[in-house]
């Protein structure tokens, strides 16, 4: 019994950090100059997401 409620309660860590939104950074690079762009309250995956739609002709983006 006390062994399934560390491991429930361990889970229920690691789930409610995995699904953490906060801040992100997204950091543009484009003939050698770099603008970040801040996405904010997002999880990591939707920072991605909009990250690479920062991305235009010539430029790279990538999550900081």
């Amino acid at each position: 019994m006390k062994f399934s409620f560390i491991l429930s309660a361990a889970l229920l860590v690691a789930v409610a950090f995995s699904s953490c939104r906060k801040e992100r950074t997204c950091e543009c690079t484009n003939d050698g100059d770099t603008t970040e762009t801040t996405i904010p309250k997002s999880t990591k995956t939707e920072a991605e997401t909009t990250c690479s739609a920062l991305e235009f002709d010539g430029s790279s983006c990538e999550l900081k």
